[in-house]
């Protein structure tokens, strides 16, 4: 008030000595204006800003702003100011924001920003000791199960590391009261399975299961383990070929291996398809970690993202900055998880409306033809998604929305393939652009995500009758009863499930276990699939098979057990040509399959040639049914890879114990071998770079994890390890045991048999079908195997690396194996990238290894390079 005062009267006689003058006047007017603002100011009216500096604590700093700057944009938003942090104000305690704006909108700034920093839940810390054998196990491998923790609870851990296993060790936790109990759970859980398990020695080397995930993997309470007792069936007895037969009732404690209260697990048929869906979008928005940039790593960092009902997904590349790598087809995120046996992954290339602009950059439309044609056969199966989107989200200026819209239409009219499309707020638009393109209503269309009414889709099914109609899992959510009512309307065989992954979370329980994930995935889908037979009255299995029908029509990506014909027309041509070689070969061919018979030193001549083009062709079809009809000798298609026959084999004395059943035993896939596509894995055990074992990575790798915490839950039971106890085995039979003094149980198969010296106990030497391992074990160390763990192929695949052999004689030096071991990362979890450039005759096959880091080292050149091995040329 004094401030006012005196400018007030110095104003008076600055106006009386200039009153003459017109400057006197002028400044009068500049005075009277400040006074009047000023008053406006005290009366709350001005229209000026105003700015006012917030004091904010340094650990609420981070709260304030939110995730890549929601919090404080939204503020911004609500009360129309603009914030901005003074650092040349900032001290040790504190940082302080400036707020910009009206009186009235900068005081509101104020408090929105003081009510988010005092609802944030007060941080507490607890002190917790554990054993200090148990702290191995809650560390993980390379941090794996803390990282976890972490996680899942979002509370700090802080774990005392010490040497000795028998002193109690300090955990430290810090977060809210209920971040705290979480975290405090998890670690309690498996401080008792460490307890039940341990037998007194520590680990030689690092926990095998890669996943503990107690969070995530679903594991059934004992009430819930009470309420499946009464539904269980009797086990059956079942006999496999070099497996110790199992009683048909064991009088022990049993674990509901398969039991399952969600109606996922229990579904007939492997027919969950998400057919939309954006994986790149999941890696870079919501994971966002630069060593997870493939799906099959993905799966195996989130195993709640992989289940045993999935058969597959198509994710869409629709922005042009993140499209896959020119002649990468299928691309590197994709590759490993579309050579796993099992799994029908496909992809869309296109630009959404939201990117229009850049795909009318020069060389744009030119890429996308090019990713377009060199992926057909490899996974890419339509053009999109693409579209028009004239809602508030997007700021693409509606006439290039139209130009880069028509060009696609042309470019999947030109290439034959599918549309996929997103039209949103633009219906009108959307159908005059098809129009002028010509499309024709009976072509595939895949109208993805509808959000509008039933009589507009009506419209739309009217119009194109080729058309399917993608519903996501926004008809899971409470208030979208406009959704429910077209996915109780629309016809079964014009509708397709979708998730839209990592957007539209379906809010459905039941379905499947919760994950703990804040992002969609493909797998629930089923949740979408299980809202729309409630809504419809129909069954979960209904839903699931007639969509997957409608996503084979469209797509023209045939149904799982549709190529029967084809895989009989193979089988005939290979008995004929295992018919038309001599018995030493037929023998093998007995043993080693398909792609063995490749290697044969026999000539077979055009019957080989035949063979591998059959078996291309049927690979084909399985990606594009539309393919012309196979008549064997119609096309030439080059042999696979040969290598150098007449090196000998490094399997040394235990030559022929991998030679297991191909029903059981995991191998690379014909994809692989036929389109030369490498896969992720780790290398598992290794002798030497001639004899190595490595596993796949992705969902083999999840269930492998799965079936070892099942077995391990199973074996830990006294009651079940005197019950399933052996007195005997014979060479070839399938068991179960520990490695070393590792608490977990695995598969093994019994190599040899003797008798121990100085005692009346048998000693086992076993191999440990998924890993790679040997060990000799006591008999009574060694238990009976449930036909329930059987179901999972052996994981470990016996490899050769590629290229190269010993820098001297024929066998390979320490420092070679030492240097090799090193690069591999064995048993460490390094991945590495394998690509199968051909088979031994003993059909070991021979496989070039990448290291997947940034300097993609290929690991024969290393070798060759250090002095430990020399090059040799793989003559095809």
């Amino acid at each position: 008030m004094s401030d006012n005062l005196s400018r007030s009267y110095i104003g008076s006689v600055v106006l009386g000595l200039a009153l003459a003058g017109g400057a006197g006047l002028c400044l009068y007017l500049l005075m009277r204006k400040e006074e009047d603002w000023e008053g406006e100011v005290q009366g709350g009216v001005t229209s000026r800003q105003v700015a006012i500096d917030v004091k904010i604590p340094r650990d609420m700093v981070g709260v304030v702003i939110g995730r890549q700057g929601s919090n404080i944009r939204e503020i911004q938003a609500k009360t129309e100011t603009r914030i901005h942090f003074r650092d040349e104000l900032e001290t040790e305690q504190f940082r302080v924001a400036c707020i910009r704006g009206l009186p009235d909108d900068a005081q509101l700034a104020e408090i929105l920003i003081h009510q988010t920093i005092s609802q944030q839940p007060r941080v507490e810390t607890l002190t917790m000791y554990v054993p200090g054998r148990a702290v191995g196990r809650i560390i993980g491998r390379g941090g794996e199960s803390v990282k976890e923790i972490q996680r899942v609870s979002r509370c700090m851990v802080d774990i005392d590391r010490g040497a000795s296993l028998e002193e109690m060790k300090k955990i430290v936790l810090q977060g809210s009261r209920e971040e705290i109990i979480m975290a405090k759970e998890l670690i309690e859980d498996i401080v008792k399975e460490e307890a039940m398990m341990w037998s007194g020695g520590c680990c030689s080397r690092p926990p095998r299961i890669k996943n503990i995930r107690p969070a995530i993997v679903d594991i059934s309470s004992d009430a819930e383990e009470e309420k499946l007792e009464d539904k269980k069936e009797e086990m059956k007895t079942e006999i496999q070929n070099h497996c110790i037969e199992v009683l048909d009732k064991v009088e022990a404690t049993e674990v509901p291996l398969n039991a399952s209260i969600y109606e996922a697990d229990q579904l007939p048929m492997r027919n969950i398809f998400d057919s939309h869906c954006h994986i790149d979008f999941i890696l870079d928005r919501k994971v966002r970690n630069p060593a997870i940039r493939t799906y099959s790593r993905l799966v195996e960092e989130y195993p709640a993202m992989h289940h045993q009902k999935l058969e597959g997904f198509i994710t869409n590349y629709c922005d042009p900055s993140t499209w896959p790598e020119l002649g990468t087809a299928p691309p590197a995120m994709l590759s490993s998880a579309w050579v796993t046996q099992g799994l029908s992954v496909h992809y869309t290339v296109g630009c959404h409306p939201h990117f229009a602009e850049q795909l009318l950059r020069e060389g744009a439309m030119e890429a996308l033809e090019s990713l377009l044609v060199e992926g057909r056969g490899r996974g890419c199966v339509a053009v999109g998604e693409c579209g028009l989107d004239c809602s508030r989200k997007n700021g693409a200026d509606m006439d290039i929305q139209i130009e880069a819209f028509k060009l696609q239409v042309a470019l999947a009219l030109k290439l034959d393939l599918p549309l996929v499309l997103h039209i949103r707020d633009a219906e009108k638009e959307g159908l005059a652009v098809l129009e002028s393109c010509g499309l024709p209503g009976t072509w595939p269309v895949h109208r993805h995500c509808w959000n509008d009414s039933w009589v507009r889709c009506q419209a739309w099914l009217d119009l194109f009758p080729g058309s399917v109609v993608g519903m996501t899992g926004l008809v899971t959510y409470r208030q979208a009863e406009q959704a429910r009512e077209v996915a109780r309307l629309l016809p079964l065989d014009r509708l397709v499930l979708e998730t839209d992954a990592p957007y539209f979370r379906p809010q459905y329980s039941g379905v499947l276990p919760w994950d703990g994930l804040k992002f969609a995935h493909p797998v629930q889908v089923a949740s979408v699939a299980a809202m729309i037979a409630e809504v419809r009255g129909v069954s979960l299995e209904e839903v699931l098979a007639r969509c997957r029908e409608n996503v084979a029509r469209v797509y023209r990506i045939p149904v799982t057990g549709q190529r029967r014909e084809a895989v009989n027309a193979v089988e005939d041509i290979i008995e004929d040509l295992i018919n038309s070689v001599s018995d030493d070969v037929k023998t093998e061919a007995e043993h080693t399959e398909l792609k063995r018979l490749n290697d044969s030193e026999s000539d077979i001549g055009g019957q080989r040639k035949k063979l591998k083009t059959v078996v291309d062709h049927l690979i084909t079809q399985d990606l594009n049914c539309q393919a012309e009809p196979f008549t064997p000798g119609a096309a030439e298609h080059s042999l696979l890879p040969e290598c150098e026959v007449g090196i000998k084999s490094e399997t040394g004395i235990r030559q022929g114990t991998h030679e297991l059943a191909a029903s059981q035993q995991e191998e690379f896939s014909l994809r692989m071998i036929g389109y030369e596509v490498p896969c992720e894995v780790y290398v598992s055990a290794l002798c030497s770079p001639g004899e190595f074992w490595v596993q796949k990575i992705g969902p083999m790798s999840v269930d492998l994890d799965q079936l070892i915490q099942q077995m391990t839950k199973y074996y830990s039971e006294e009651a079940n390890q005197k019950c399933l106890s052996v007195t005997s085995v014979d060479i070839g039979d399938i068991v179960v045991c520990r490695f070393g003094t590792e608490d977990s149980f695995f598969r093994a198969r019994v190599v040899e048999v003797k008798e121990s010296h100085g005692c009346n106990s048998l000693s086992v030497d076993v191999y440990f079908v998924d890993y790679g391992d040997y060990q000799l074990k006591s008999i009574n160390e060694i238990y009976k195997i449930r036909t329930e763990f059987m179901k999972l192929k052996f994981q470990a695949i016996q490899c050769s690396l590629a290229h190269i052999r010993p820098e001297t004689g024929e066998d390979w030096s320490e420092d070679a194996c030492d240097k090799f071991e090193m690069l591999t990362g064995c048993d460490r979890g390094k991945v590495l990238w394998a690509r199968v450039v051909g088979y031994q005759a003993s059909g070991v096959p021979w496989v070039e290894l990448v290291d997947s880091g940034r300097r993609q080292t290929s690991l024969a050149q290393e070798l060759v390079r250090v002095g430990v091995a020399r090059w040799v040329e793989i003559e095809k």
